[in-house]
């Protein structure tokens, strides 16, 4: 699988599965790359939480409300991941061949 949602879009345009007129990425889904980058987003944001300083009170409110910005970034990864493989395991197993069939014709 290709590292990231832009190199997966250039493989399918030069494997001519997409083209810009047609522009539709649907049968081919973007699940997991969503799902990588709202777990990037979210690793980064507990990175930056342990670093925050709790010092004075104004430090406390802001360690407070990026404490919320990650639960809002996880719920978003669980729905993601959730959708992605419980909305149909049919669906789930023909995307994974077609990216199969994908990487196997390039």
């Amino acid at each position: 699988m290709p590292p990231n949602r832009h190199a997966f879009l250039v493989e399918l345009a030069k494997a001519g599965k997409v083209t810009a007129a047609e522009a539709s990425l649907k049968p081919f889904g973007l699940a997991p790359y969503a799902i990588q980058e709202w777990g990037e987003m979210l690793t980064g944001a507990f990175r930056r939480w342990r670093v925050l300083p709790e010092d004075t009170p104004l430090d406390r409110i802001r360690k407070r409300q990026h404490e919320q910005s990650i639960l809002f970034m996880a719920g978003v990864l669980a729905h993601r991941s959730r959708t992605f493989i419980h909305r149909s395991p049919a669906r789930t197993r023909r995307l994974v061949a077609g990216i199969r069939s994908l990487h196997r014709s390039l």
